[in-house]
């Protein structure tokens, strides 16, 4: 036997590694058989060939399925089952070939995932920032938007497992919304959902989902209401052409014309979306289409050849069917401005018959009804001028033309024409609330006895999660404080109603802390009072020029959140400053000082006043 030194050993080294290996290489052979097959499916796949991936499939299992149980790792266990989920992808996309739809291409553009939904035909501040925290994970393809559809909102959402849901939000006559309640009709548990879009008619949501009955990443999907049984019918793919392996989403129908949109990510760069215009059947007529490469042809959603226009308006065209294709707008037109006029006459029956208090959002709902009136009156003269253009030609030609003779016309589309809306203003807070903070002085208008009594004696609610979080809370609390430190006030305190906002919110000057700062206390409560009652005298921004003797316990204990870190925390005060706690929580409950003593009067007459209290008892000061 010859010595090996260590210099032969290294040059053998890769010899021993090699016997090493030899019964692994058939399993690593299988491996990327495997994988080669999947990617070969999935190329498959996305080019509609549903058998053919099915097939590469089948192999790739059963070359994983071939390697001997000792081989066989977790992550081969896994392979198989990530191959059977794109399997039942590829079998679901079979299946749909024999429903498709095959609506007319009417228009497709470009547009940034980031504002693509502004360019949808809805009216201006339809968009508005989700009542939830923007939340750009990987979870949504998409900037988390709120579609309002009248007094509904509907939005997606994540839940506490990260999961994006549907959710459904109701505004109610006080300006305020609804807690938002989830709308999982018919989607399974771990589906994520975007975009829900009502119809017109209120019969119909659209939503795209990643986790129901589709072919890859977003499909479309919709669900009829059943008014028998007054509930959600169980969800429905929208099928081809509609849905792709790719991401599709945001399908809405176009409310004033025969018309729907979709948004796609099919050949985009990863930045951008296609909108795409088609035409829109209530019914759709579904045929078979199992040919792949039809298939992909009526996915690329590619536009018709445009027809050259000449001079002439009506320029290949004919004239009676465009005659009847407007008269049938003017019918149309008409028909929403009586039921519009209508609708409007009951909100201002409404509006004569409501409280003060629920006056604002009818009067807001009644402008926007008139707004619309004017619009369709708008339309209906420009519509009405071009049929008047066409019965001229029609005396010029001596023709004489009875609309209720001439056939129904083949629609005749006008160019589409994309504008892009304006934004509306977010849910966090109402928008009275809004323009409070945001249209005041930094020293705000301070609520008064007698003439803000509604404002002072209401209670005041919680701010929600997404409003704590808001720029608008910076934006209140800081001129809050510039109220409370103006040279007219000199407060220790101040509570939101205090500046017209029935909030849950103080700010207090801590005389028991360092350099006595003022600080702000969102969401606050008193748990506890504590510590003897002791008697002072006290007064109020909102009850200018008095002064009262008040019994207050001279400890409390508050929960509250900070409204910087937004954090929850629990705090004991002691002396004054839980005197300052105990007064301004009181507005928070409508409560004023004044309701908690029978010794008040103004300050020229304090001094005397004070002469008839009993002084044996600790005072304040």
């Amino acid at each position: 036997m010859h010595d090996l030194n260590p210099d032969s050993l290294k040059r053998l080294l890769p010899f021993f590694l090699l016997l090493a290996l030899i019964p692994a290489l058939p399993a690593l052979a299988q491996s990327t058989a495997a994988d080669s097959l999947v990617r070969l499916a999935e190329e498959h796949h996305r080019h509609y060939r549903f058998d053919d991936a099915l097939d590469c499939y089948d192999e790739a299992l059963d070359s994983l399925a071939a390697r001997p149980d000792s081989l066989r790792s977790a992550a081969d266990t896994l392979a198989m089952h990530a191959i059977e989920a794109r399997m039942l992808l590829s079998r679901n996309g079979l299946a749909m070939t024999e429903f498709v739809d095959q609506p007319e291409v009417i228009a497709r553009r470009r547009f940034s995932r980031e504002d693509f939904f502004r360019y949808y035909p809805f009216p201006d501040s339809s968009w508005i920032s989700k009542p939830n925290r923007a939340d750009r994970s990987a979870a949504t393809p998409l900037s988390p938007v709120t579609l309002v559809n009248g007094a509904d909102v509907y939005f997606s959402a994540p839940d506490s497992t990260g999961i994006y849901r549907l959710w459904h939000s109701i505004h109610r006559p006080d300006g305020r919304y609804t807690p938002a309640e989830p709308f999982d009709a018919g989607v399974p548990e771990g589906a994520n959902c975007i975009f829900p879009v009502l119809s017109p008619d209120g019969e119909r949501l659209y939503f795209a989902s990643d986790g129901l009955y589709g072919v890859g990443g977003y499909d479309l999907y919709s669900i009829r209401w059943n008014p028998r049984r007054r509930g959600w019918d169980t969800p429905v793919n929208l099928g081809f052409p509609y849905n792709s392996p790719a991401d599709d989403f945001l399908f809405a129908q176009d409310p004033n014309r025969s018309e729907a949109l979709f948004a796609t990510t099919r050949d985009c760069p990863a930045d951008s979306v296609d909108i795409c215009v088609v035409s829109f059947n209530a019914v759709p007529v579904y045929t078979p289409m199992t040919d792949p490469e039809d298939l992909e042809a009526l996915a690329r959603l590619e536009l018709p050849v445009e027809e050259t226009v000449d001079d002439d308006p009506f320029a290949g065209r004919d004239h009676a069917e465009l005659y009847m294709k407007r008269m049938a707008q003017v019918r149309s037109l008409r028909d929403s401005l009586s039921t519009g006029i209508k609708a409007a006459d009951r909100l201002r029956s409404e509006y004569s018959a409501a409280p003060d208090s629920l006056r604002a959002p009818l009067q807001e709902r009644i402008l926007a009804a008139e707004q619309r009136q004017e619009q369709l009156r708008e339309e209906i003269a420009r519509l009405t001028q071009e049929v008047r253009a066409i019965e001229a030609i029609f005396l010029e030609d001596g023709l004489v033309l009875n609309p209720d003779k001439v056939a129904a016309p083949k629609e005749v589309r006008e160019p589409y024409t994309w504008v892009c809306s304006a934004l509306g203003e977010d849910l966090l807070f109402t928008r009275r609330e809004r323009q409070i903070i945001t249209l005041s002085d930094p020293v705000m208008y301070v609520t008064t006895l007698p003439q803000d009594s509604l404002i002072l004696r209401r209670k005041s609610i919680d701010f929600t999660e997404d409003e704590l979080a808001s720029p608008l809370l910076d934006t209140l609390i800081r001129k809050m404080l510039s109220t409370v430190t103006a040279p007219s006030q000199e407060g220790v305190g101040i509570a939101a109603p205090q500046v017209g906002i029935n909030r849950r919110l103080v700010l207090v000057q801590r005389l028991d802390k360092e350099g006595e700062p003022f600080e702000a206390y969102a969401n606050i409560r008193i748990d506890t009072l504590t510590g003897p009652i002791v008697h002072g005298a006290e007064g109020c921004l909102s009850v200018p020029g008095m002064r009262g003797m008040v019994a207050r316990h001279s400890e409390v204990t508050i929960s509250y959140v900070n409204p910087t870190t937004l954090e929850s925390c629990t705090e004991t005060v002691k002396g004054f400053t839980a005197v300052i706690f105990q007064h301004e929580t009181d507005h928070l409950e409508g409560i004023l000082y004044i309701d908690r003593t029978q010794i008040v009067a103004e300050d020229d007459d304090w001094a005397e006043k004070r002469e008839q209290y009993d002084y044996s008892r600790p005072q304040w000061w």
